[in-house]
C-alpha cells in the first residue's frame, strides 16, 4: 500500500507503507517524531535521506559508515537490541548522520550516535556509544579528499 508525503526537499513523494521505519524513542532532539522513510539521494557515495513522515522540513543525510570508516564498530546491549526486535546485530543496518557544510570536502559524520535499524521489523533507534573512540564530527574525507581510499584502509 502506498501513500504520499509532503517534503520540503523533494516535494510530494509517493512511498510504500512497507518502507516506513519507526523509531519508538525518536532521534536525539526529535523524540516526538517517530516515523521516517529512507529516500535515495541521486549521485555518488551511497548517500540517502532519512525523511520524517509528518514533518516535511525534517530530513537527515545518512550513509553507511563502512563506506568511509572500514573499522567502524557498533556494539549494543541486549536490551537495546531487544528494543528494536533485533536478535543478531549482523541482521541490522547501521547508518550515521552527516553534516554537509557549504564546502563538501568538510562533510562530517556523527560516529558517536549511530542509527541502528532492524529492516525486517522496520524499527530503528539512535544510540550513543559509551566510549570516546568516535566523535560526533568525524571528517568523512581525508585531506586528499579521497573517501574510497580511506574506506579500504589505504590512506
Amino acid at each position: 500500500m502506498s501513500r504520499e508525503i509532503e517534503t520540503t526537499r523533494f516535494g510530494r513523494v509517493e512511498i510504500d507503507e512497507e518502507t516506513i521505519i519507526r523509531f519508538p524513542d525518536g532521534l536525539l532532539g526529535f523524540g516526538q517524531v517517530q516515523e521516517y522513510v529512507i529516500i535515495d539521494h541521486p549521485g555518488p557515495m551511497g548517500v540517502q535521506w532519512l525523511q520524517a513522515l509528518d514533518v516535511p522540513e525534517l530530513a537527515f543525510v545518512v550513509i553507511d559508515p563502512l563506506l568511509f570508516k572500514s573499522d567502524y564498530l557498533v556494539q549494543l546491549h541486549a536490551q537495546e537490541m531487544e528494543r528494536i526486535g533485533l536478535d543478531d546485530l549482523a541482521k541490522g543496518k547501521v547508518m550515521v548522520i552527516l553534516v554537509v557544510p557549504k564546502d563538501p570536502r568538510k562533510i562530517t559524520a556523527n560516529l558517536q550516535g549511530p542509527l541502528v535499524l532492524n529492516p525486517e521489523k522496520r524499527l530503528g533507534m539512535q544510540v550513543v556509544l559509551p566510549h570516546d573512540r568516535y566523535t560526533t564530527k568525524h571528517l568523512v574525507f581525508g585531506e586528499d579528499g579521497d573517501m574510497e581510499r580511506r574506506a579500504h584502509g589505504n590512506a
